[in-house]
């Protein structure tokens, strides 16, 4: 089941990625790493909203392990995240590295709080 939800969460990454980075990233500093960003937020709230749902309605392991660590973990990206904050503070980009990072925690962590809310998960 892990295997099988890589399947669709790797490529998903992918695409997403592309997809932001093609339409959305010419619009924000270039130095800035939205394709990621978003990724890792949409994660953090499928992932809350999904985990939510497994506590409220009691997914199978299957279908859990499916969604959760499979497409979820594939399609979400913590080495991207670190290797793309990693370089932008060699560049000496210090502002765009604290608003990666920080950005990524408080909002990733609301965002996932909030797919467990939407989940009925109460607050």
């Amino acid at each position: 089941m892990v295997m099988a939800g890589a399947m669709v969460g790797a490529p998903m990454r992918y695409l997403v990625d592309t997809w932001v980075t093609t339409h959305w990233r010419p619009r924000f500093e270039d130095r800035f790493p939205l394709g990621t960003f978003v990724v890792n937020m949409t994660g953090c709230l499928a992932l809350g909203l999904v985990v939510g749902l497994d506590r409220t309605q009691g997914l199978t392991p299957e279908v859990a392990s499916l969604l959760e660590v499979g497409m979820l973990g594939s399609y979400t990206t913590f080495s991207t995240y670190a290797w793309e904050s990693y370089v932008l503070h060699k560049a000496g980009e210090t502002s765009v590295v604290l608003v990666n990072v920080l950005g990524s925690a408080l909002i990733g962590s609301a965002l996932a709080a909030t797919g467990l809310w939407l989940g009925g998960v109460p607050g």
